[in-house]
């Protein structure tokens, strides 16, 4: 069984990570939902996000309804284009590669430039 590398005080060691994900919002152009490090702003819906992944804890810690109705990121990221959620919140690089490979979405969507909840992985 592998065990996650400590430091000399007994905390997680996070250098020793072999892959962090970092979450965004992907928003329709010109929306007025913003991130203040503390809270939403201007949110008028639920947030997308796939199912099963550790953000939609963290979103409804912040009083946030979480909608992960969907494994599927190009569903999800659909959805927001035709308004049944506010916002998306993804790991940066699927999100990324999802849009990049849809320009007709990624023509009508935005990358909030607000990053959060890097969690590290082994």
């Amino acid at each position: 069984m592998g065990r996650y590398p400590q430091d000399a005080d007994g905390r997680l060691d996070e250098s020793k990570r072999l892959h962090a994900s970092r979450y965004v919002l992907s928003l329709r152009k010109g929306s007025s939902v913003r991130w203040n490090d503390q809270q939403f702003r201007q949110l008028d819906g639920r947030i997308g996000s796939l199912s099963g992944f550790s953000i939609v804890d963290f979103l409804r810690t912040k009083g946030v309804e979480a909608d992960e109705t969907s494994r599927d990121p190009l569903a999800l990221l659909q959805m927001r284009r035709h308004k049944p959620i506010s916002a998306v919140a993804l790991q940066s690089l699927r999100g990324d590669f999802v849009m990049q490979v849809n320009p007709e979405l990624a023509a009508q969507l935005e990358r909030s430039t607000c990053m959060w909840r890097k969690r590290p992985t082994t």
